[in-house]
Parts: structure tokens; C-alpha cells; sequence
């Protein structure tokens, strides 16, 4: 049986650190960079109530969106009425028109037995558009928003 090479532990320990660099690169870059250059923004998720879309702990990314591009089932994040500033996320599951405007939103969690109470388009802070798993634990740690989806 032939020796292993010595020099072979230090050449896959390098290589497992630059795979590991990359990786990394790549998760800030879809966590942080892309979103603002794309206008969006990196929000921790809080709760399950989007299950199995996203659960508590992971990353979501929203951008805003006119309210006239909204459809039922697109899930937004949105600031809920009263005095808890907490951005909800939760998915359409209706709109009211009125002159060709968008009058108000109802939304509901994936989870949710009942429906939220109606929002108007102001208080929509943006659609979703993707997730990262478990990152939403690690941006806690920062100062943003963050998208509890109640």
C-alpha cells in the first residue's frame, strides 16, 4: 500500500476554504447585494404562517410593486394596522376595485385559518420575490425590518 502524499491534507484543506469563500460570496451577494441593486429589500421572517413557502428563520426578499400590478395570490409584506410596526407577510387571496384602483388588499398566512383584516395600498411595503433558508436568523443580527409573517 503506498504512502499518501503529505502534501496532499494542505492542498484539500486550501480548496475546502476557497469552496467554502465562494459559497459565501454567493450568499451575501443574493442576500445583500442583489436586492439593492434591484431596489429590494432583505427581511428575517419570524413566524410560520407562509409555511411551506418560508418559515420562521428564513430570509425573504420583497420589492415594492405598484398596487395595480398586485394580483390575488401574490404574497406581500405589509405594515399592519395600529400601533405594532411589525411588517407582516402574507399572500392576496383578494383585491377591491374601484375605478380601475386598487381600493384595498385582503391577505391571509398559508397557515391561517381566518383572513387578516383589510389594508389599503399604502400600507404594502412590497411583493415577494425569493428566500433564502435559515439566513433570516443570521440578519436579526443587523439592523433592518423584518417580514413576521403572523
Amino acid at each position: 500500500m503506498a504512502a499518501p502524499h503529505p502534501e496532499l491534507g494542505p492542498a484539500l484543506l486550501r480548496g475546502a476554504l476557497i469552496g467554502l469563500s465562494l459559497f459565501l460570496l454567493v450568499v451575501v451577494a443574493a442576500a445583500v447585494v442583489v436586492p439593492r441593486a434591484i431596489g429590494a429589500v432583505p427581511m428575517p421572517v419570524l413566524t410560520g404562517s407562509m409555511a411551506p413557502t418560508f418559515s420562521a428563520g428564513d430570509l425573504i426578499v420583497v420589492q415594492t410593486v405598484a398596487p395595480e400590478d398586485l394580483s390575488v395570490g401574490d404574497i406581500v409584506t405589509f405594515r399592519p394596522q395600529g400601533d405594532d410596526l411589525t411588517p407582516l407577510t402574507h399572500r392576496v387571496v383578494k383585491i377591491t376595485r374601484a375605478d380601475g384602483r386598487v381600493q384595498s388588499l385582503t391577505t391571509q398566512g398559508d397557515t391561517d385559518a381566518s383572513a387578516d383584516a383589510p389594508i389599503v395600498p399604502g400600507q404594502v411595503l412590497g411583493r415577494y420575490l425569493y428566500r433564502m433558508p435559515g439566513l433570516g436568523f443570521v440578519a436579526q443580527l443587523t439592523p433592518t425590518e423584518s417580514a413576521d409573517s403572523k
